[in-house]
């Protein structure tokens, strides 16, 4: 909005495998346990690596030591110095949480193009990616009518970086 207000022209606005904004509060409640549950599974995304951690294991834990377990595994996969303190991972996960948390509801509707890329689930199957990257059209579509959606590579975290970024630079036609 502020871009048309100075008079600019947009092609469109690209967003990167982003929920739709929701009406319900309650999709953004979680709990600590939830929290680290889904850091875990994006560290596992990052890395193709399972940490062997769920929450099972993690909920008779107090926070303290689900933090130690989660720091231990991290650093036999290379992820974390086996020397560093499991409290230094702290900070990163308050910002996940408060980023899971955040209650986001545009001020109005977008009347020009949104291109939403969607990066599959690597947990669900074929039909399953359907079925999700239709929800998340459809809730677009309620604030910005003009929606399409982009199927990208990789997951939710590997999806922009190397070939999957080129190849995804140039589907937004954004290659040199």
């Amino acid at each position: 909005m502020r871009l048309r207000e100075q008079g600019r022209t947009l092609a469109s606005v690209d967003l990167l495998d982003s929920r739709p904004p929701t009406s319900d509060p309650a999709m953004a409640e979680c709990d600590e346990l939830d929290v680290l549950l889904r850091w875990i599974a994006l560290v596992q995304l990052s890395t193709d690596q399972p940490l062997g951690i769920d929450a099972a294991r993690l909920r008779p834990l107090p926070a303290s030591a689900r933090m130690h377990l989660v720091h231990r595994r991290m650093a036999e996969a290379g992820l974390m110095p086996a020397r560093s303190d499991p409290a230094s991972m702290l900070g990163a996960l308050r910002m996940f949480a408060a980023c899971l948390r955040t209650h986001y509801r545009p001020a109005g509707d977008y009347d020009g193009v949104l291109r939403v890329v969607y990066m599959p689930d690597p947990d669900l199957d074929a039909a399953g990616n359907d079925d999700e990257a239709e929800r998340m059209r459809a809730g677009w579509s309620r604030h910005a009518p003009r929606v399409q959606l982009i199927r990208g590579g990789g997951n939710h975290m590997t999806g922009i970086r190397g070939r999957h970024a080129n190849a995804l630079a140039d589907r937004l036609g954004l290659s040199a």
